[in-house]
């Protein structure tokens, strides 16, 4: 026997809007990471686990994230351990 509540739209809530991240390419050599604190860290692995040196710059709720000197390749970039995002090289 299956059951079924009465769907109700009022119970779901909206995101909050200052707690998304949001990550944007800037060209083949930067990435900006919008809507983070700027005590947030940044890091950047590889796709089996080891620790990438990442350079990158502050700038209000914005980071951003040298990937100049990357091999080409798949990287995760760690967000303060909020939220991590693949990205390509």
């Amino acid at each position: 026997k299956f059951y079924f509540k009465p769907y109700d739209p009022s119970s779901i809530e909206a995101p909050v809007a200052g707690n998304v991240i949001r990550i944007a390419y800037l060209d083949d050599s930067k990435v900006t990471i919008n809507g983070v604190d700027a005590t947030d860290k940044v890091r950047l692995y590889t796709l089996d686990g080891r620790s990438v040196a990442a350079s990158y710059q502050v700038d209000g709720a914005a980071i951003t994230v040298s990937i100049e000197a990357l091999e080409p390749g798949t990287y995760i970039l760690n967000v303060d351990n909020k939220q991590s995002f693949k990205i390509l090289k």
